[in-house]
């Protein structure tokens, strides 16, 4: 697998040749991050791609509810991922205040090694 580098901010690195993608292990955990930062409606070419952030997690009012529906969401989104066989952890930690998200998880790969991510929003 092959899979486009993204910059500090989050944009995908062009001009680098073959140094702006990434491969391995290293490429999965990138699918896996970018595939968890995809909202419904945010891909031009498929509008049903994505995280139901809106439809589905945001709005609910009890945390542990909130947890739940997103780690099912993620689970099913990141299991599409071709490279992914399964998923081991899934840690949610929802600030309520700041209205945030911090996920942690880990990944096992088609190469039978594990992949640690971290995302937040």
């Amino acid at each position: 697998m092959k899979y486009r580098m993204l910059s500090s901010t989050g944009d995908y690195v062009f001009g680098g040749s073959m140094s702006a993608y990434l491969e391995g292990d290293e490429a999965v955990a990138q699918a896996i991050k970018t595939k968890i930062l995809l909202f419904y409606y945010e891909w031009w070419e498929d509008l049903g791609m994505g995280i139901p952030m809106f439809h589905s997690i945001l709005g609910q009012t009890n945390p542990e509810t909130i947890k739940t529906s997103l780690t099912e969401l993620l689970e099913q989104r990141i299991l599409e991922i071709d490279e992914v066989t399964g998923l081991k952890n899934i840690d949610i930690d929802y600030d309520r205040k700041q209205r945030s998200f911090s996920i942690k998880l880990e990944a096992t790969t088609a190469n039978n090694t594990t992949v640690e991510v971290e995302v937040g929003f």
